[in-house]
């Protein structure tokens, strides 16, 4: 198992932890159709996380692909760089929130209860 997993299921198993429903896509192009998906059968993603790290290509894709779903739907940038090295393409997509790598787990819950606007008292 390679680091990206182990971290990915690390994620997923604290939102989970906190009653938070939660799904993976495993290209930028799964991830617009997953949106799709749940869009059409009327449910709404309360947000999308995207690991500006993980060096997909067609990332790009990605932000434009989910903002013609669903333009509310709220993203949160995780990357190893800092916020003011941000791509310009990026920056332009209405990022709601940005988390810089290596980052605590209480750290990460803050930043993605706060960018969906839940209270910030639940624990994993």
């Amino acid at each position: 198992m390679n680091p990206e997993d182990r971290d990915l299921k690390r994620v997923m198993s604290l939102l989970e932890k906190v009653g938070l429903s939660v799904v993976a896509a495993t290209s930028a192009r799964a991830a617009v159709d997953l949106a799709n998906e749940v869009h059409k059968a009327h449910q709404s993603i309360g947000l999308v996380i995207v690991d500006e790290t993980a060096s997909q290509p067609g990332m790009p894709g990605l932000i434009e692909g989910l903002r013609e779903v669903d333009t509310s739907i709220r993203i949160l940038l995780i990357s190893e760089h800092e916020s003011d090295f941000v791509p310009s393409w990026m920056a332009a997509a209405n990022i709601r929130g940005f988390l810089k790598k290596p980052f605590r787990r209480a750290k990460f819950l803050a930043t993605v209860l706060s960018v969906i606007g839940e209270p910030l008292v639940r624990t994993a």
